[in-house]
């Protein structure tokens, strides 16, 4: 179950980076980071049912979130913001090694207070990081699941590569229209 896992992860995590722009891809995106996040909580070293219900119910809840409420997209967007701000956190905590415990959740809290900020303040552009962001690290984590050469500096590496990567696409027309 975890080679399915990793697949799924790292499909979602690509159209993240592919289609980031649309709400609904990206409530998707962090509803599944956030689910990883979560299931980091629970005991047990295995990936279960409950587990990947846990992950891919967030996700399909994000999304279909984002699909029907489009018209509050800022209030949305402020909430997904905050979400995503402790999601990517967990994720870069996760992609380091570190499980700090509790300071990992106080972690987690202060990125997703960073994350509203950010999504209040530059509403487009915090779409297209968070995107960026979310998808790296997806594909990260789905990395992760394959082998464990993904964890620590060189999983690091690729998400960094990655967000960069989805960054630029993800920007090439906002640039432009200026």
């Amino acid at each position: 179950m975890t080679t399915t896992v990793a697949i799924l992860l790292i499909a979602v995590g690509a159209v993240v980076l592919l289609f980031g722009k649309r709400t609904f891809v990206l409530f998707a995106g962090v509803g599944a980071l956030l689910g990883i996040g979560l299931v980091n909580f629970l005991p047990g070293q295995t990936v279960s049912v409950l587990d990947l219900l846990i992950v891919f119910g967030l996700a399909i809840a994000g999304g279909l979130i984002g699909f029907f409420v489009k018209g509050l997209s800022h209030v949305l967007m402020a909430i997904i913001g905050f979400l995503a701000g402790g999601a990517i956190t967990f994720g870069i905590l996760d992609a380091l090694g570190l499980g700090l415990g509790l300071w990992g959740f106080l972690l987690a809290l202060l990125g997703g207070v960073i994350g509203l900020i950010l999504a209040n303040r530059f509403f487009d552009w915090a779409i297209i990081i968070l995107a960026a962001l979310t998808g790296a690290l997806l594909v990260t984590r789905g990395l992760q699941l394959f082998s464990a050469t993904f964890v620590g500096i060189i999983g690091t590496f690729v998400w960094i590569v990655l967000a960069v990567v989805g960054f630029v696409y993800l920007s090439r027309g906002k640039r432009s229209s200026k």
